[in-house]
């Protein structure tokens, strides 16, 4: 497979594609840190089949000309203001798409939220945004000062929207420390 990683971070899933075989992997990340940190993960393990980009994966994608068999989306989407936005843009450039991401639940929320609602592909979801604190502070965040958060119910509607309507919800965690998350797949039919 030629697959698209989002938001890389350190490399470990970039590894773990390669090793199952992935024929080429192209990595997109925002932050210069953890490019940085990629690059040097990318040298220690040889990896020879991943590239590296560093920058803003919606301006990449909207950008981009290139068909990828998988989009790879682990902890990105609830950094994202507009995370419809990057759904719609993952759909135009890929058939298939693993996710995990956390996901707003009012019953349990690691921080303050505020409601949205926003129509995006023709439905209207919920934008749960909050700011972020100190980049000072030892947990990764987005590039931007505020992210929204879309419930589990409105992100895999969005997804189905964007075309990528055939799901399968491999795992909810709705006790997951630092929020609500969750793992599926979404792929066309």
């Amino acid at each position: 497979m030629h697959i698209l990683e989002i938001g890389p971070v350190e490399a470990a899933h970039t590894y773990m594609l390669e090793q199952m075989g992935a024929e080429s992997i192209t990595c997109v990340e925002a932050s210069a840190e953890a490019w940085l940190k990629c690059l040097v993960v990318k040298e220690l393990l040889a990896l020879n089949r991943s590239r590296f980009l560093l920058g803003n994966i919606v301006a990449f994608l909207h950008e981009n000309r290139r068909r990828f068999d998988l989009v790879y989306c682990s902890g990105v989407l609830y950094h994202m203001v507009d995370p419809v936005e990057l759904i719609e843009a993952i759909a135009k450039t890929a058939d298939a798409c693993f996710v995990w991401t956390h996901v707003y639940n009012s019953e349990r929320h690691p921080v303050t939220f505020a409601a949205e609602r926003v129509t995006r592909l023709g439905i209207e979801v919920n934008y749960w945004s909050h700011r972020y604190g100190s980049k000072a502070e030892k947990h990764w965040c987005g590039i931007d000062a505020t992210a929204a958060w879309l419930t589990s119910e409105d992100m895999l509607r969005a997804f189905a929207a964007a075309g990528l309507s055939n799901i399968n919800l491999i795992e909810n965690q709705p006790g997951h420390p630092n929020g609500p998350a969750v793992l599926f797949t979404s792929r066309r039919p």
